[in-house]
């Protein structure tokens, strides 16, 4: 692995993989601690996830050949997930839109970085032309790590979501693959 872009991980095992179906409970309680910081979608405890509903959807993912549930994990213990979906349309298949959640834990020390390296290689093999997200503006943390790992800004979407009373806007990023 590479453990050069790992700071304070050095000497733990470490690794990125696929997500495995019995992952489902580590995957959930990661989304959790995720939803806690604000950063997410969801708001924290706004929705309910089923382990056995998490477990199908790992399986389901991970059996599509452009689409996929990658962990990173440490002693056994799941700390950041990344889920890339690929939608059906023949015009948009050869993008794949990808989903982040990190557990406090782990963040700012480079397991983002090896989870990404991970990704984008799996990508190309998957032969995935382009690689999207979306990301709140004042993540600023967030927003390093994607472009630090080649995406660009191609866009701001303006009053995206509705946080705290507070219209906020994202920036919606991408990644050419190949």
């Amino acid at each position: 692995m590479l453990k050069s872009t790992i700071k304070d991980w050095e000497e733990a095992d470490y690794g990125v993989r696929k997500a495995l179906p019995q992952d489902a409970v580590q995957v959930i309680e990661v989304m959790k601690n995720a939803e806690d910081s604000g950063w997410m979608l969801f708001e924290p405890n706004e929705r309910i996830i089923v382990e056995a509903t998490c477990r199908t959807f790992i399986s389901k993912l991970n059996k599509g050949k452009k689409t996929g549930c990658f962990v990173a994990v440490k002693n056994e213990v799941v700390y950041r997930y990344v889920i890339v979906k690929n939608e059906r349309p023949k015009r948009i298949q050869h993008r794949g839109y990808i989903v982040i959640g990190i557990d406090e834990a782990s963040r700012g020390k480079g397991v983002g970085t090896l989870l990404f390296q991970e990704v984008i290689r799996w990508a190309e093999k998957a032969g995935l032309h382009k690689l999207e997200l979306t990301v709140i503006t004042s993540n600023e943390h967030a927003v390093r790590l994607y472009e630090n790992m080649g995406f660009t800004v191609e866009g701001v979407r303006k009053d995206s979501l509705y946080i705290d009373h507070h219209y906020v806007d994202e920036y919606y990023m991408g990644y050419i693959v190949s």
